[in-house]
């Protein structure tokens, strides 16, 4: 099962639009700020913050609708 859903997270991310997949990344993989992603993207720590909310919110919603979550938690079952 975890297995399964680290590889859908994986292809969640990958079809993600770009300016979202980076954000997602730099701030979920790399530990950077908004601050510090706003500034190399050339937009606002907003702006970043809102793009990778609209990522993890994109990615929830399939996971969910594939029954891998239910109602924000993993589904075991």
């Amino acid at each position: 099962m975890l297995d399964d859903l680290e590889r859908r997270v994986g292809e969640l991310i990958d079809d993600l639009p770009e300016k979202e997949k980076a954000v997602l990344l730099m701030k979920k993989m790399g530990g950077m700020t908004y601050q510090a992603i706003g500034i190399m993207q050339g937009f606002s720590d907003r702006y970043a913050k809102k793009l990778v909310r609209k990522a993890l919110d994109t990615i929830s919603a399939v996971l969910e609708e594939e029954d891998y979550l239910k109602g924000g938690r993993l589904n075991y079952a």
